[in-house]
């Protein structure tokens, strides 16, 4: 199917080494990485046409997963502390991503950009916000769960506009749930949004992991 496994240097990464997708389908016929609850040191995808379902990533180099092509989807996985790097549990760079379905536990810097988030569960986030995306138009955020504490749950800045947010759930001692910029209010429909502040923005890196520009259907 085109899928390799890297060689991480400790026993335990080698035990469950990372995933390596390089070759996917067509339109018609993408296709299927279904890991059927197996335990795997990350997932890296490289090809386009690919759907990547049922793995568990555990204790990742982050990012847990990282996501390069068009027309992937990424449903019913959970990765869990992932760390090095970013912190990042996702990253993800092309179009027509579905991401839906999916746990994050444990990431201590869990930046995540410009993609169409839907029915996902967001949890144990240490950061401003669970969700951030900058300079992406159109990105629909609905029917999520997130259950930490931060301070707002989603970030939309830099021109990210024409956003629907809608049918979320968050963790009673979320101070609100979107954090927006002056940017990016055109076109935003959704809770009211709160002022972002620079200090709720991620670090140095402003497009370090997305789908830019593009909705999800």
């Amino acid at each position: 199917m085109g899928a390799t496994a890297s060689c991480p240097s400790s026993a335990s990464a080698a035990a469950h080494p990372r995933l390596v997708v390089t070759h996917g389908g067509t339109t018609a016929h993408p296709a299927v990485y279904d890991g059927h609850g197996r335990t795997v040191a990350g997932i890296t995808v490289e090809a386009n046409h690919v759907i990547v379902e049922n793995y568990r990533v555990t204790r990742p180099k982050a990012p847990g997963i990282e996501i390069t092509g068009d027309d992937i989807t990424v449903r019913n996985n959970t990765v869990t502390s992932p760390h090095g790097g970013d912190g990042d549990g996702m990253r993800f760079f092309g179009d027509d991503l579905k991401i839906q379905h999916n746990t994050v536990r444990g990431a201590s810097n869990p930046h995540t950009f410009d993609f169409t988030i839907r029915d996902n569960n967001c949890e144990t986030l240490k950061a401003s916000q669970a969700l951030m995306f900058e300079d992406v138009q159109h990105v629909t955020i609905v029917h999520n769960t997130f259950a930490a504490p931060t301070d707002h749950a989603i970030g939309l800045a830099i021109h990210s506009t024409s956003a629907p947010v809608r049918g979320n759930r968050t963790n009673p001692r979320v101070r609100y749930e979107v954090g927006i910029d002056a940017s990016s209010r055109p076109g935003y429909r959704g809770p009211k949004g709160a002022a972002l502040s620079d200090r709720s923005r991620p670090g140095p890196a402003p497009v370090r992991s997305g789908l830019r520009r593009r909705e999800i259907p």
